[in-house]
């Protein structure tokens, strides 16, 4: 069984560090070879770990597991391979195809979601199914699924599963765009759309700064258009905890995958404020990288384990 969020906290109290603010700043001494102290702070960012559409993925297929069930997965439950290996140790495989699913499986529908024609063809082929869609993306899909618009904008990356889900969840006419520079093509080559009513949604993890500026674009050239944010709170949270760690911090580490949207959303807005890594895990921390640092920042996309995360912290803390 995967024990991904219900690891016991450590007992720091022998540790010489202190827990400061909302955004838990923890300073603490190291010893060199010179047996000089320095200072550094760590702040850690609250939201650090799974978010709830991920955690609620790994709590499905845990049961799945206990009921002695034969989980799988069209597509990684996530964009982090540390995830999905773990995953696949524990018995749980991914299928290119959905005719390809067995009768004795459950198939789990990932977080990001599927097109309204794989729930067909999972419905058609009588597939047993657990849906793990995250509720937020859910609520955009209830969204598309009943409109009064004529065409739907859509901000985010058109690879990747849960913007193809949400194309594959429109009945209407849709434009997929990834940043405002995208959708300002899209309207300068097709000047007829200025006189339709229009429906702009987003992926759960696009840029906030970026969705600003597409908002913009598009409020002063379509008369009629309909805006909702979709943009989770999660993502949102990170995002700012993002900006404002890594304006305190001399440098900082985003931990996760460079296949994740959300966590490179989240090294993209690190590496303006400060020098940044992005890491998978705790081997590629080196004393190098905070030697001489007063304040390191430590954030976490939203498919990375929080255990990673605690291993990190611990190495930082013990260069």
């Amino acid at each position: 069984m995967l024990q991904f969020f219900k690891r016991k906290q450590e007992n720091n109290t022998k540790e010489n560090f202190t827990f400061e603010s909302k955004i838990n700043k923890r300073s603490y001494h190291v010893s060199n070879k010179t047996n000089e102290r320095r200072t550094t702070k760590i702040n850690l960012a609250n939201n650090a770990g799974f978010c709830l559409g991920i955690r609620r993925a790994i709590a499905i297929i845990n049961d799945l597991i206990k009921a002695k069930q034969k989980p799988v997965m069209f597509g990684p439950v996530a964009h982090n391979k540390i995830l999905n290996n773990k995953l696949k140790l524990c018995g749980v495989r991914i299928a290119k195809s959905l005719n390809e699913i067995k009768k004795d499986e459950t198939l789990v529908i990932r977080a990001h979601g599927v097109t309204s024609k794989n729930m067909e063809e999972i419905s058609k082929l009588k597939i047993n199914f657990e849906d793990a869609t995250c509720p937020f993306v859910k609520k955009i899909h209830n969204i598309l699924k009943n409109l009064n618009e004529e065409i739907v904008f859509i901000a985010g990356n058109k690879q990747h599963p849960e913007i193809i889900g949400l194309v594959g969840n429109c009945n209407r006419l849709s434009y997929v765009f990834k940043n405002k520079l995208e959708l300002e093509n899209i309207l300068n080559k097709n000047v007829k759309l200025y006189k339709k009513n229009i429906i702009l949604v987003a992926q759960t993890t696009f840029s906030i700064d970026e969705w600003k500026k597409c908002v913009k674009v598009l409020s002063k050239r379509i008369k009629n258009v309909r805006v909702i944010d979709t943009i989770c709170s999660t993502t949102r949270e990170r995002q700012q905890e993002a900006k404002k760690i890594s304006s305190i911090s001399d440098v900082a580490f985003v931990v996760g995958d460079a296949e994740s949207a959300n966590t490179m959303r989240l090294y993209e807005i690190s590496k303006k404020h400060c020098e940044t890594y992005l890491v998978k895990s705790s081997r590629e921390i080196n004393e190098k990288m905070i030697k001489s640092r007063k304040a390191v920042g430590l954030l976490s996309g939203a498919s990375t384990p929080k255990y990673i995360v605690d291993e990190i912290l611990n190495v930082i803390k013990n260069l």
